[in-house]
């Protein structure tokens, strides 16, 4: 968490340092003006969620400080989760239900690229929002391992989301 943040205070730096270039993402209009504007728009993510540290706290203090996107695991287990590259996917953890409520709540999207199928499956089934894969594509276009299944597919469209493509 104290990295997480260390690192978002430096993207806050770069928009006080240089504002004419650079915005940090608030809201939906923030990504159209910078558009307009010829900006870099920033959207604070994650790649994994132990920053949250078993600390549903955490969660509602990233929000305030912009956090977007949170991606439940980055490959191997954490604590929310099974990420892709784990022999056994024991699924979303009970800290995970607790977070995806929480992100739920305060309007952070869940992202599911590098989470495990169980994993990802059980995300989706207890999300009550959207959800997304950021950077996965088709498994049936490109075997990877990261790339999302028909399964998967399906059932991020169940929940209005959506499995943006990634060129590999």
């Amino acid at each position: 968490f104290d990295d997480c943040c260390k690192l978002m205070h430096n993207y806050y730096l770069l928009e006080d340092t240089l504002p004419d270039q650079v915005v940090i993402v608030k809201n939906s209009k923030d990504i159209v003006n910078a558009k307009k504007e010829g900006k870099l728009a920033v959207i604070m993510s994650t790649q994994g969620a132990d920053i949250f540290e078993r600390d549903l706290r955490l969660i509602t203090i990233l929000q305030k400080l912009h956090m977007k996107i949170v991606q439940l695991t980055y490959n191997q287990q954490g604590n929310l989760g099974s990420g892709v590259y784990e022999p056994v996917d024991g699924g979303l953890t009970r800290f995970g239900q607790q977070c995806i409520y929480e992100m739920n709540r305060v309007g952070i999207l869940i992202d599911l690229s590098h989470v495990g199928l169980r994993t990802s499956m059980d995300a989706m089934e207890t999300s009550r929002d959207p959800v997304i894969f950021s950077h996965s594509s088709a498994k049936a276009l490109c075997g990877h391992r990261r790339n999302a299944t028909d399964e998967q597919i399906r059932a991020c469209g169940k929940t209005g989301g959506v499995v943006c493509a990634c060129p590999h």
